[in-house]
């Protein structure tokens, strides 16, 4: 269960969209809202980072929010004007539709 204290980041989950655009067809990537919600974001230690680094190449972040149904390794978190892609799928602990765990990489 998911303490609502914990939760008190806003954040914005997008989805991608590519669409053709400019004269010679390139494709273009827009970035729409999928859900808000409340997270609780979680910066890596060095100790953590270290040992997500063997499980994943770029983790920073740990974002755990309440469940919800189609979030996909595709999409990333808009929080205070900052970008975390996420690194993986979702995650959904002991498989019980309570909470997601969303593993993300910050892109400077």
């Amino acid at each position: 269960m998911i303490r609502a204290g914990r939760l008190r980041h806003n954040i914005v989950i997008q989805q991608p969209t590519e669409g053709a655009t400019g004269d010679y067809g390139e494709r273009s990537t827009t970035w729409g809202t999928y859900y808000k919600t409340h997270a609780e974001i979680v910066p890596q230690t060095s100790r953590e980072f270290e040992r997500a680094r063997m499980l994943q190449e770029t983790m920073t972040h740990l974002v755990r929010i309440r469940y919800t149904s189609g979030v996909t390794a595709a999409m990333r978190v808009l929080h205070d004007g900052r970008y975390l892609y996420l690194t993986g799928p979702p995650i959904d602990p002991d498989e019980r539709h309570i909470e997601l765990l969303l593993t993300c990489a910050e892109q400077v």
